[in-house]
This record gives C-alpha cells, structure tokens and sequence, in this order.
C-alpha cells in the first residue's frame, strides 16, 4: 500500500502561507517570573505612534496596578484618582492625556490576544491572568473604542520563504501527475 503525503503537504503549507498570526510590537518588558500579562496603551491622537505594548513578567497573584506601576520602569506615567482605583492620566513616549467629564477618560478593557477586547468597569484592581491583556484608550468626549494595539511586521523572508516551499509543492504535484497521466 502507497501513502501518498505530497498533496495534504502542499495543502497544509497553501494553508499556512495565508494563516495570519498577531504578533504585538512590545514597547518594553519588565519584571521577572513565569507569568506574562500584556498593556495595550493607545492615546488616540492620530500620530503614527499614538499606540504601545507592554509586557509584563511576575509571579503570583497580581493586578492592573501592580503592571501600571511595574511600567514606571519603563517610563511610563500614570495618574489615579479616586483612591488610587481608576486612571486619570497616562504620558508615555511625548505623548501625555489626562481629564475626566467633558474632555474624556481613559477607557479600561481586557482581552484574551490584544486584539478582542471587553469593556471593563473594573480599573485597576482587576486580577492580571497569564498571557491575557489589559487595555487602556483614550476616549475624547467620553467616546470609549478599544485600544489598538501595534503589531510587529512579519519578516519579509519568512514570507518569502513560505511562498517558495507551497509553489514547489505545487510543482512537485503537477509533476507527479504528468508522470502518472
């Protein structure tokens, strides 16, 4: 019996070649531990770096806060208000919004990837979970969206090489089927 592999690998690599994976552009990473929870900061402004990603390394139980004040590190300001729960103002990399009630917040959101967000009316106590992401946009005139957050751009020659392995592929099996024809 003759198992035939050439076609289910030319599909399986068609396949990957057009499967799209995020991959978030980190500002930074700090601390240290097994865990990593992300921060998705976007200060819609409409400059081409309004938007940053953070990582964030612990261990053991954590919130927003503790992420927020891990990033300080990283040059990351932050203001809270009401007993130290929600945020008022972030600056980070020039850019610098704060203010409440008419000119807006900064709207608070959770996710599993960084793209897929959830509003949160929790703030800063939240619990951080591993490998998820904590969101924070700005929302002029209380207008909350959900951040975006920056993605790295893939490698050309990864692409490249990708495309080269599904046309051989491809060749091989026109090849093969001539011969068996």
């Amino acid at each position: 019996m003759k198992l035939n592999f050439l076609p289910a690998a030319v599909f399986l690599l068609a396949g990957a070649a057009h499967a799209q994976t995020f991959t978030p552009l980190l500002t930074a990473t700090v601390g240290t531990g097994s865990e990593e929870t992300f921060l998705a900061l976007d200060f819609k402004d409409g400059t081409p770096t309004s938007s940053y990603a953070f990582g964030y390394k612990y261990d053991g139980a954590k919130n927003g806060a503790d992420l927020l004040n891990a990033l300080a590190s990283s040059g990351l300001t932050t203001q809270y208000i009401y007993h130290g729960l929600a945020v008022n103002g972030f600056t980070f990399g020039g850019h610098s919004e704060a203010g409440f009630a008419d000119t807006g917040y900064w709207a608070y959101y959770k996710g599993p990837d960084g793209q897929n967000w959830t509003y949160s009316s929790v703030g800063v106590t939240a619990p951080l979970a591993n490998g998820a992401w904590d969101g924070w946009s700005w929302a002029p005139q209380s207008n909350a969206v959900p951040p975006i957050t920056p993605a790295a751009v893939p490698e050309a020659s990864s692409a490249i090489s990708l495309s080269v392995l599904v046309l051989l592929g491809l060749g091989l099996l026109a090849v093969r089927r001539k011969k068996t024809a």
